[in-house]
C-alpha cells in the first residue's frame, strides 16, 4: 500500500517491520515482569530502554473486564542506517500478564520526520486490528484512534 504526501514524496509502509525492530532492539529483553529486580509497574524504567530518538505519539487505556486493565503507549523512532525509515512500536501493560511488553507495530520508509511517519503508522496499526477487534471496548479505542488523532490531513491522498 502506498500513500503520497502533499510534497509529492512517496512513502511506503513496510510489511516486514520486525526487521526494523530487530535493528533497533536486537535481542534485548522486551518484557519487564515481576520476576525482575525492576518494578513491573514502572513504565519509566522500561522507557529508558527506548532508542534515544524515540518520541511518544499516542496512548490507549481500556478495560479487559473483570477488573483487568490494559494500557498501550506508542512511540516512533528513526531506524538506524536506513534512509527515511521509521518504526512504530508500543509498550503495553496488561494486568493479566503482570508487566510490560515492547512490540513492533509498523514501519514506513520515504518520510523525512517522526511527525510525517506518525499518522500513517498509527493508521496502519488501527486498520490492521479492526477486523479482529470483536466489537467491544478495544474496537471503540481503535476507531477512536482513527477518528480523533488521525484525521486525513489536507494534501494526503
Amino acid at each position: 500500500m502506498s500513500f503520497y504526501l502533499a510534497q509529492d514524496n512517496e512513502f511506503k509502509l513496510i510489511s516486514d517491520h520486525e526487521k526494523c525492530y530487530e535493528k533497533l532492539f536486537g535481542n534485548d529483553d522486551n518484557e519487564m515482569d515481576e520476576n525482575e529486580n525492576n518494578d513491573p509497574n514502572d513504565l519509566l524504567a522500561f522507557e529508558e530502554k527506548n532508542p534515544k530518538n524515540s518520541i511518544f505519539v499516542y496512548a490507549i487505556d481500556y478495560d479487559l473486564g473483570g477488573n483487568i486493565f490494559a494500557d498501550i503507549s506508542f512511540y516512533v523512532c528513526k531506524v538506524p542506517n536506513e534512509d527515511k525509515t521509521y518504526l512504530l512500536f508500543s509498550i503495553r501493560r496488561d494486568d493479566n500478564l503482570g508487566g510490560y511488553i515492547r512490540e513492533s507495530c509498523a514501519a514506513i520508509t520515504g518520510v523525512s520526520s517522526h511527525e510525517d511517519a506518525e499518522g500513517p503508522l498509527l493508521r496502519r496499526f488501527a486498520e490492521d486490528r479492526l477486523p479482529d477487534a470483536g466489537g467491544g471496548e478495544w474496537e471503540k479505542k481503535l476507531k477512536g484512534m482513527l477518528h480523533s488523532r488521525l484525521e486525513v490531513k489536507e494534501g494526503i491522498h
